[in-house]
C-alpha cells in the first residue's frame, strides 16, 4: 500500500498515457505542454502497440519528376515519419527507385529497425 509520504512526494515521477485510433491523447497528470501538432498515432510506442511487428519496405522515387515542387523533401518526410512509427521488432529496408531500384545503404536485406539503423 502507498504511504502518504509517496502520495504526496512532488519529486517523484509518474506519468500514463493514452492514445486512441482516432488521435486522441491523454496523459497523466494532465500538462499543457503539448504542442497542436503532436499526435501519438506517429509515435513508436503508438504504432508497435496497435500493429504489432511489421516488415516494410519502402520505396522511395528518385526519378527527376521529384526533383520540382519540393516533391523530394515531402517524401523524404513523408518516409522518415514512418521509418520513425517502426520499434526494434520491425524491420525495414528502404529502396530508391528512378530508372532501376537500388537499396539504399546497399543493403538488399531487412535491417532490425533499431535507433542505430534508422
Amino acid at each position: 500500500a502507498a504511504t502518504a509520504k509517496e502520495v504526496d512526494d512532488t519529486t517523484r515521477v509518474g506519468y500514463q498515457y493514452y492514445g486512441s485510433s482516432l488521435g486522441t491523447y491523454q496523459q497523466w497528470p494532465g500538462t499543457q505542454w503539448c504542442p497542436e501538432t503532436y499526435d501519438p498515432r506517429f509515435r513508436d510506442w503508438y504504432a508497435g502497440g496497435i500493429a504489432g511487428p511489421k516488415d516494410l519496405v519502402l520505396v522511395l522515387d528518385t526519378s527527376m519528376s521529384m526533383a520540382s515542387g519540393g516533391r523530394m523533401e515531402m517524401a523524404i518526410d513523408a518516409g522518415v515519419k514512418v521509418i520513425d512509427t517502426l520499434t526494434s521488432v520491425d524491420y525495414a529496408t528502404v529502396i530508391a527507385f528512378s530508372t532501376d531500384a537500388r537499396p539504399l545503404g546497399g543493403r538488399s536485406t531487412l535491417l532490425k529497425a533499431t535507433k542505430y539503423n534508422k
